[in-house]
């Protein structure tokens, strides 16, 4: 019943991803046609920078303390998972504190660094979101080792259309008033701050909702759990923490700390609970995990703050003006990278799922975590390849459904050459988080050391060769060189490599060719009779109509088999 609960909460967060890109997808629109690609120049940059800020602040913790809640709860652990909370909780506050304040008070130099000097504006306006995300980092690792995705699919959805009508509306009022692209940007981040304090409201209703309206249920697993909801305890008797039978062991607290505590429930014998680890032990462990974690991401961001620094150097060094440089950027940034960033949205719910899940797994029965990872595998493979393809072979029919023609054109093959590189981030993301759940946090950290070498070289030396083609060119180089040496790593250091096997991707493969090849054909020979739009829509509808048929069985099989994991 438990695992049909997590699927669900999975669906349920792979919709509100979807909701947040597209909404994502809405802001970009308007904003282009309010401000122009030089003013999304300014903002992009902002957000980039935010975004290497963001992923430096919160990436590791919220994985580490969702790894060891979710093993303190498989080994019957309950009340170390408030102590592993709230000590992230605390270093979260301070973390946000010192990052606003360093993005705040270096934006002039942050700015400048980039060759983008009039985007300070915009950097100081995004600025204060860093503290307000990373208390929502904090409480969504919490429920994520705690198995519930729901407050996190609500809090993202909240914080995305937060930022899509009031990042408009602020925007709108700054061109009304006559304000300048820079600070219309910096208008439009404001709109973006407030809603991450949307979002972070949210995740503390939803915390007060667990504490103290659903307090017999086994999310409040800081107070209350049951053993049958723990990976560990199939055999084990059901126990559930009330709130009088909480309290009545007051008067023993003293005892408490130091010996395992017999807890027992009408009808039901005594059980054990473990004694809780010392702060300093938990702080210890919580860095241990996280700092590799957090390296790894911030190198994984520095590939769109390197787009960020090198980009516009290097087009500037080949003779294109300051205003020329800034559009180009605000081109690749508003139309190609979101739609590159698409397909992994789908992926990202799995892994979230995956994560606390193969940690426990891992504890008890490896070959049904290799299972798993087949299973993640093989749908990964299923969305992500037609996924590519599509926005590879279509790149302009897609663009040109939401921007208008000409800035759609500009940006199709810039689109063509990056989309390719969205499977391998698919692929990148599964193998993170089966290194960092099978206790390898180290490795993804060195792939993506290399891949960003990678990406740094190829950049300086692709762009004066091949213009603004050679960014996306760059980017997939560095994504093929990061999955290379991650599945290589899994291959060697865990059991888990048959999980990449190529049999798995082969099928979908096919399958995606024969569906993407069908659309093209159908929106070359409409274009002209029907126009460009309902074309591409048609030629969209024929690919799902070839590709979902055929994949669709065996999607629905795979899904089911992980219920019985």
């Amino acid at each position: 019943m438990r695992d049909k609960k997590l699927a669900g909460q999975v669906v349920f967060l792979t919709v509100s991803n979807i909701i947040v890109k597209f909404a994502g997808l809405l802001f970009k629109i308007p904003m282009t046609a309010l401000i122009g690609e030089e003013g999304m120049g300014y903002f992009n940059s902002a957000y980039t920078l935010f975004t290497w800020f963001y992923m430096v602040s919160t990436a590791g913790l919220p994985a580490a303390s969702a790894m060891m809640i979710s093993r303190a709860r498989a080994l019957g652990k309950y009340r170390e998972t408030r102590r592993i909370f709230r000590l992230s909780l605390a270093i979260f506050l301070g973390l946000g504190i010192v990052t606003s304040s360093v993005m705040i008070f270096g934006a002039d130099i942050f700015a400048r660094l980039m060759k983008v000097e009039r985007s300070a504006p915009a950097i100081i306006a995004i600025a204060p979101t860093l503290f307000l995300i990373c208390q929502s980092a904090a409480l969504r690792g919490y429920f994520q080792g705690c198995g519930e995705l729901r407050p996190h699919a609500l809090s993202q959805t909240a914080e995305a259309l937060g930022k899509l009508a009031l990042g408009v509306a602020l925007a709108k009022y700054a061109t009304g008033k006559g304000a300048s692209p820079e600070l219309t940007a910096a208008w439009a981040a404001v709109g973006l701050t407030i809603g991450i304090a949307a979002g972070m409201l949210v995740l503390y209703m939803s915390l007060l909702f667990t504490k103290w309206l659903r307090r017999p249920e086994p999310l409040a697993c800081g107070d209350i759990c049951t053993a049958r909801d723990t990976p560990a305890a199939n055999n084990l008797y059901t126990v559930t923490y009330t709130s009088a039978a909480r309290y009545s062991h007051s008067s023993n607290a003293a005892n408490t700390a130091k010996e395992p505590r017999q807890v027992k429930t009408a009808g039901k014998p005594a059980r054990q609970t473990q004694p809780v680890a010392s702060i300093g032990a938990t702080a210890r462990r919580l860095v241990s995990i996280a700092l590799p974690i957090t390296l790894s991401s911030s190198l994984m961001s520095l590939t769109g703050l390197i787009d960020t620094l090198i980009m516009t150097r290097r087009l500037h060094d080949i003779g294109l003006s300051q205003t020329e440089t800034i559009a180009i950027y605000g081109n690749y940034t508003s139309l190609a990278v979101p739609m590159f960033n698409l397909p992994p949205v789908l992926i990202y719910p799995l892994t979230y799922m995956l994560m606390p899940k193969l940690a426990a797994l891992l504890e008890r029965d490896e070959s049904r975590g290799l299972g798993l990872c087949k299973t993640i595998v093989s749908l990964t493979a299923m969305i992500s390849i037609p996924a590519a393809l599509g926005l590879c072979a279509l790149s302009e029919p897609i663009l040109g459904l939401l921007f208008e023609s000409e800035v759609a054109e500009r940006g199709a093959m810039m689109l063509t050459l990056l989309a390719p590189s969205s499977f391998f981030v698919c692929i990148l993301a599964l193998t993170n988080t089966i290194l960092q759940a099978s206790g390898h946090e180290r490795i993804p950290l060195f792939a993506l050391t290399a891949g960003s070498v990678v990406k740094l070289v190829s950049s300086w030396v692709l762009i004066p060769l091949l213009g603004k083609y050679g960014t996306p060119v760059s980017t997939f180089l560095c994504y093929f060189v990061i999955c290379t040496i991650s599945i290589s790593a899994i291959s060697s250091r865990t059991h888990l490599g048959q999980a990449f096997s190529p049999r798995l991707i082969a099928i979908p493969l096919i399958n995606s060719t024969v569906a993407v090849t069908l659309a093209v054909i159908v929106e070359q020979a409409f274009r002209a009779r029907i126009g460009a739009r309902p074309a591409a829509l048609a030629a969209i509808a024929i690919a799902a109509a070839v590709y979902l048929p055929l994949t669709l069985p065996r999607a629905l099989k795979l899904i089911k088999s992980t219920q019985e994991l």
